[in-house]
């Protein structure tokens, strides 16, 4: 049925399923330059320039999020009053200091530094996880850690209006949808890449992570259960599956309690969408569809921000 293919906000759909959220960029920062030497290497400290910002599985890492385009990343030398060497010429190398997926960092990872500034164009990362980070070395040169940037299944810049993304695995199937916003936003979208429970039922599906930054936009999300495991339950029909979700916001359970604060998020399940206009976050509906079990749910805007 299905092929294998960023405050924070995380979703199980019981008997069935699991859903977070991420979103994130990061912001390229510059550097004054200084054509005066230091007495020695000892004097001098790599720094990011332009940090690696977040992109899909596989992509390429730029210093703008999800943009092939953007600027590629760079690193400088620079003195202890942070200017940068333009004299050096130092050879830089790239790795993953923080490694949350177990990816390999590929591209071309060593660069000769042109007047003080190493530049690394063909970056890429082969596994999805949050909060990935980068050391530059050289010989004789204090080390620079980059800030944390995500690594998704997709990474989409919307335009205005309605923005749309989905992944799958052989089990679940995903797709996220943005009523409105503002070209620029940022929908992020993975399988896999944390856990969620809820006490008392145990998950059908992976868990989603999922996330659109920048304008406030509500988010339906659909998430498909594969015959294959609701034929393994004891109880097959779609209104057995429930959402387990996870927001920074409190919210109300579906058996009409505030959701408890577990770990740094109010977890819980989410009630049906009985109101007119619906409240998110609820339940908007469940039904089977050649033995596939779907549910639909609505995020509120602003939620998530983030992760967890």
């Amino acid at each position: 049925m299905m092929g294998s293919r960023a405050g924070s906000v995380r979703f199980v759909l019981i008997v069935g399923l699991v859903v977070i959220a991420l979103a994130g960029a990061t912001v390229p920062v510059s550097a004054e330059t200084t054509t005066r030497p230091a007495t020695s290497k000892a004097d001098y400290y790599l720094d990011f320039l332009q940090p690696p910002a977040g992109a899909q599985t596989g992509a390429g890492i730029t210093a703008e999020t999800y943009n092939l385009m953007g600027p590629s990343v760079q690193v400088a030398v620079v003195d202890e009053e942070g200017h940068v060497v333009t004299s050096c010429s130092a050879t830089i190398t790239l790795s993953i200091l923080n490694n949350p997926g177990g990816g390999t960092l590929g591209g071309i990872t060593t660069v000769k530094a042109v007047n003080g500034v190493a530049t690394f164009a063909s970056l890429s990362i082969d596994a999805h996880g949050l909060g990935y980070t980068l050391q530059a070395t050289s010989p004789e040169i204090a080390p620079a850690t980059s800030p944390p940037f995500d690594i998704v299944d997709v990474g989409e810049i919307c335009g205005p209006g309605p923005c749309s993304g989905s992944t799958a695995t052989e089990t679940t199937g995903v797709q996220v949808d943005a009523i409105s916003g503002e070209s620029g936003d940022l929908l992020s979208l993975s399988l896999g890449v944390q856990t969620l429970e809820c006490p008392g039922y145990e998950a059908s599906s992976d868990v989603v992570t999922f996330g659109v930054s920048g304008s406030d936009r509500t988010k339906t999300v659909t998430i498909t259960v594969d015959k294959s495991v609701v034929n393994k339950r004891p109880n097959k029909g779609a209104a057995h599956f429930q959402v387990c979700y996870a927001s920074p916001n409190p919210f109300t359970q579906r058996d009409g309690t505030p959701a408890p604060l577990v770990g740094g998020a109010y977890t819980g399940l989410l009630p049906d969408c009985d109101n007119q206009p619906p409240v998110p976050p609820c339940v908007l509906s469940r039904h089977k569809k050649s033995g596939d079990a779907v549910v639909a749910f609505l995020a509120p805007a602003g939620d998530p921000t983030g992760r967890t």
